[in-house]
């Protein structure tokens, strides 16, 4: 999940080793480019049986027979502006190391329907224009405005406002914020319920019974969002039990779960039987499209994507990558996504923003944004 620039890097460290040192390489990769580009020979495997050992080409081509055709983008009308990003700055420090990032004066703005992607280089600052675009972060400085119910809210502003922007928005982490010795079906469950309207209204009920005020539940409502993990470590430092959330965000009914699934699973290829299995009991693959699945169960109107598909092999990619065009089309989602993968990119996307280093270089179509960020690669 590395820019091209690294990747290149490292495959070229690894070539080089082999031919100075003799040193034999056995690896696993879903790329046809890496394989073409690395490999003597190709073992193809499927359900734990080896189909074929032959030449990269032989085993490439037979590979990706099976692939579905590209479904178009849309052709919606995109033209009004629910997202507005203005002079966003931040630094970026890593404790002991130091400075590391500063985002500069970014603006741009994001408009209904839209499937915005966000390229550059690996450290470039991608994830955390998202991060704070979801209100994960906080700016140094600028703003970050959503509409919702024809209301402009600034994502600063903690309260219910910016709650009813999260309910409506789905975010996917490059760690999927699925822990992996629990059922799908127990982490769907979980994950959906703060985004019904039901429980929504029921936490806001109880919350003001309590004595909670909105800006503490918004606190608490961004937590949904992350890994259980990562929640409870945040509730520890609050001095808060995990508890509070079942309590306030109890876990969706299996039946639910089951009727909101169904069509998602069908649509990226996942039998319903993954549903009772652990997520560390899934493939690679698997695991992509079942962490899509979780985040689009509530049916999101933005839909954020962090960089998930960078090791998915083509024929998984062509599936996910049609999928969301299609959940583009039926719902008019917004959709803004990371991605080092150029071919993706240029595939799904509207509309592309370069960022390097931290500066936003150019707003662009997406096969002119990819050439510009490749001839910026080069030069580096």
């Amino acid at each position: 999940m590395s820019s091209p620039k690294v990747k290149n890097e490292v495959l070229k460290t690894i070539k080089t080793i082999n031919a100075k040192y003799a040193t034999t390489v056995i690896m696993v990769s879903h790329q046809p480019e890496i394989q073409e580009y690395l490999a003597d020979r190709i073992m193809l495997m499927y359900n734990g049986k080896v189909e074929q050992v032959d030449s990269p080409d032989t085993v490439i081509s037979n590979f990706l027979k099976d692939e579905v055709d590209e479904y178009p983008i849309a052709d919606l009308k995109r033209n009004e502006t629910i997202i507005k990003v203005e002079n966003l700055t931040k630094d970026f420090y890593l404790y002991k190391g130091g400075h590391v990032l500063t985002i500069e004066d970014v603006t741009f703005n994001v408009n209904r329907g839209e499937i915005l992607s966000i390229i550059g280089s690996t450290g470039s600052g991608k994830t955390e224009i998202l991060k704070m675009i979801a209100g994960f972060e906080k700016a140094d400085s600028g703003k970050i405005k959503i509409l919702t119910n024809d209301t402009w809210t600034d994502m600063t502003d903690y309260g219910e406002n910016r709650m009813n922007i999260r309910k409506n928005m789905g975010f996917m982490h490059q760690e999927f914020a699925l822990t992996p010795h629990t059922p799908i079906i127990e982490q769907i469950a979980t994950h959906l319920s703060p985004k019904t309207d039901e429980t929504y209204e029921n936490a806001v009920k109880i919350a003001k019974e309590a004595g909670i005020s909105d800006e503490t539940l918004d606190v608490l409502y961004q937590l949904t969002d992350l890994s259980r993990n990562e929640a409870i470590i945040k509730l520890e430092k609050l001095n808060l039990s995990p508890e509070i959330l079942n309590i306030l965000f109890p876990p969706t009914k299996t039946e639910e779960v089951i009727e909101k699934i169904t069509p998602i699973f069908d649509a990226l290829d996942l039998p319903l039987p993954l549903l009772n299995r652990q997520f560390i009991e899934l493939s690679g693959g698997q695991k992509v499209r079942v962490a899509i699945a979780t985040v689009l169960a509530s049916n999101p109107e933005i839909l954020i994507l962090d960089e998930p598909f960078g090791d998915l092999d083509p024929l998984t990619l062509r599936i996910v990558a049609n999928s969301l065009k299609k959940i583009n089309e039926k719902f008019e989602t917004t959709i803004i996504l990371v991605s080092h993968t150029m071919d993706f990119v240029k595939e799904v996307s509207t509309r592309s923003i370069l960022i390097n280093n931290g500066k936003l270089v150019l707003e662009a179509k997406p096969t002119k944004a990819i050439n510009k960020f490749i001839e910026i690669e080069e030069l580096e």
